[in-house]
């Protein structure tokens, strides 16, 4: 449903209706979605536009230093095999760490 068609549908909606809605809404949006968006933060002040997460400038010296620590660590393979550097519970969560510093990144 595109946002036209959405405002003409709840336009004759009672407060209760808009309210139970948007509860419903909310509850079936997932967590990270919320977070990137700025959603809670909406509902809090909706008269202000506020700057969503996404378009905070990182740190760029901290992603640095965090991506040329990741990359070492992988290409000494301490994803792979078990070792002191890397703690057993990160090593199979390489690929979130991966995601993580690419959306935290310019690339993005």
């Amino acid at each position: 449903m595109k946002v036209a068609e959405l405002k003409k549908t709840i336009g004759g909606y009672q407060t209760e209706q808009l309210r139970r809605l948007l509860v419903e809404m909310y509850k079936a949006m997932p967590k990270r979605v919320k977070e990137d968006h700025g959603i809670d933060d909406m509902i809090c002040s909706p008269s202000k536009r506020n700057k969503r997460k996404s378009e905070v400038v990182p740190d760029i010296e901290a992603l640095a230093s965090e991506t040329e620590r990741f990359v070492s660590n992988a290409y000494n393979d301490y994803y792979c095999i078990p070792n002191s550097v890397v703690p057993k519970r990160e090593r199979s969560q390489w690929r979130f760490t991966v995601l993580r510093l690419f959306k935290r990144g310019p690339f993005h």
